[in-house]
């Protein structure tokens, strides 16, 4: 999980208290893209609101949009329950 951090865009203002994450080379295509901003997108596929901040998937990224259910999904079979 802290590897995909690297991958969603932190506000500048947020940057310092953000993890580093995964570092990908100039050129190379990110698997994963999450974007951010003041206000919620209300055309995305997944939002949510984060200290004071909104964080999406673009509802036309299918690839972020296969890798989020995976990571979901793997999320759920690691719940032990209650």
């Amino acid at each position: 999980m802290i590897a995909m951090a690297g991958f969603v865009d932190v506000p500048d203002i947020k940057s310092s208290q953000a993890f580093e994450g995964y570092v990908v080379s100039p050129g190379t295509q990110r698997p994963f893209f999450v974007h951010s901003g003041p206000d919620k997108n209300e055309s995305s596929f997944a939002s949510t609101l984060y200290n004071g901040y909104w964080y999406w998937i673009n509802p036309t990224d299918l690839t972020s949009k296969q890798v989020f259910t995976l990571m979901l999904y793997l999320t759920t079979l690691t719940d032990s329950g209650g």
